[in-house]
This record gives structure tokens, C-alpha cells and sequence, in this order.
């Protein structure tokens, strides 16, 4: 009976020595399935850190290039601006001239009626004259 108990004992260490060696190696699978996991999680982060970055760089380049794009808006308002000015006293310089010019006829044409007035009225007195 001793014998049979002895055996049944180093039958149940066997087993249970083999339930460890089991429990081991899935403890060994576990541990092997979470350093991959770790790194598989430190290559997703670098990848995000990566996108962060590129997408923080986009914005900066969409800033700079609006920011560029206002710029030259402005600098074509203001030409076009600057143009208006300068067209609108071009036209008031002309009109200044054509106003000058007319008043400049208008007094010819009043000497001319005065020098035409005199002759007038000297034919009239050579005319009383002769008579």
C-alpha cells in the first residue's frame, strides 16, 4: 500500500510538475505576446509623434502661406488705390486745363466783341460823318 501510495504522490508531482511546465511556458508565451505588444505600441506612438509633427509643420506652412497671400492683397489694394489717386488727379488736372483754356477763349472772344463793338461804332459815326 505504501508503494502504491508512493506512486500515486510522485504521479500527482508529475502532474503537477507538468502543470507548472505548462503554466510556464504560457507564462513565457505571455510575456514574449506583451513585449511585442510593447513594441508595437513605441512604434504607433513614434508614428503619432511623427504625424503630430508633419500636420503641426502643414499648419505652419498654410499660416505662412496665407499670411503671404494677405500680404499681396493688401500690396494690390494699395497699388490699385495708389492708381485711383493718381488717375483721379490726372483728371482733375484736366479739367483744371480745360476750365483754364475756356476761360482763356471766353476772354478772347470778349476782347474780340469789344475791338468788333468799336469798329462798330466808328463806321456809325463815319457814316453820321458822311452824311
Amino acid at each position: 500500500k505504501d508503494k502504491l501510495d508512493g506512486a500515486m504522490a510522485l504521479s500527482n508531482i508529475e502532474r503537477k510538475n507538468k502543470d507548472l511546465q505548462k503554466t510556464l511556458i504560457e507564462m513565457k508565451d505571455n510575456m514574449g505576446n506583451m513585449e511585442i505588444m510593447e513594441k508595437e505600441k513605441q512604434q504607433l506612438l513614434e508614428i503619432s509623434k511623427k504625424e503630430y509633427e508633419e500636420l503641426k509643420q502643414e499648419k505652419t506652412n498654410l499660416i505662412e502661406s496665407y499670411d503671404k497671400r494677405v500680404e499681396l492683397a493688401e500690396a494690390e489694394a494699395k497699388k490699385a488705390q495708389d492708381n485711383l489717386l493718381f488717375v483721379t488727379s490726372q483728371l482733375a488736372e484736366s479739367k483744371a486745363k480745360e476750365i483754364e483754356a475756356a476761360k482763356i477763349i471766353e476772354n478772347k472772344m470778349t476782347q474780340e466783341k469789344d475791338i468788333l463793338q468799336l469798329h462798330a461804332q466808328e463806321l456809325a459815326q463815319k457814316e453820321i460823318s458822311y452824311k
